[in-house]
């Protein structure tokens, strides 16, 4: 079931002369602006968000977020989307990023992430080959352990690094307020 809005499908399909593709985003994290005009809920409120978010492009950003547990054999998947998503086509190579009139060039920000727990016996070093295809990300690469210069960063920077403006404190600010406001729901 297919729950990201149609307007950012359409910004993040890549057009291969006739074939069309969208990356196998695990997660995607979209950070609306101050005041956006959320619809009502309803039937068709997926379809309303999406045409909200087509007036509102221009502020609205947009995080994909590849998970995968095994890094050796995954590392290269996101590699490959995010230098398509990052590159300037010309003519000539019949690649294009976007459809019915938008692309991610019209967000406000976009970024391409990797997210791992390494299952594999020894940890990735910095230079092997999976840090190298994935350290370079827009969004970065993260693993569920703390963070190892040159191999990966905690997954706890993701929140601070890639959707910051999502928060008007500190990310453990906006939680800790977050978990407090609904703890009065339970008492």
């Amino acid at each position: 079931m297919i729950v990201v809005p149609a307007v950012l499908l359409d910004a993040t399909t890549i057009t291969y002369g006739n074939f069309q593709t969208n990356t196998e985003s695990d997660l995607c994290v979209i950070v609306y602006p101050d005041a956006f005009p959320f619809p009502a809920a309803g039937k068709s409120y997926l379809k309303a968000l999406s045409d909200a978010i087509a007036i509102h492009l221009g502020h609205v950003e947009l995080g994909i977020v590849q998970c995968k547990t095994n890094w050796n054999d995954n590392s290269q998947i996101p590699m490959l989307w995010d230098m398509v998503y990052q590159a300037s086509f010309g003519p000539g190579t019949h690649v294009r990023i976007g459809r019915n009139g938008y692309a991610i060039s019209h967000l406000g920000r976009f970024s391409y992430s990797f997210v791992t727990t390494p299952t594999q016996k020894s940890l990735p070093k910095p230079g092997s080959m999976p840090v190298k295809r994935t350290n370079k990300l827009s969004g970065g690469n993260y693993w569920g352990l703390p963070t190892t210069a040159g191999v990966a960063l905690s997954l706890s920077e993701i929140f601070t690094r890639n959707f910051g403006s999502a928060f008007k404190q500190s990310v453990q600010a906006s939680i800790s307020d977050a978990i407090k406001s609904k703890a009065g729901l339970f008492t």
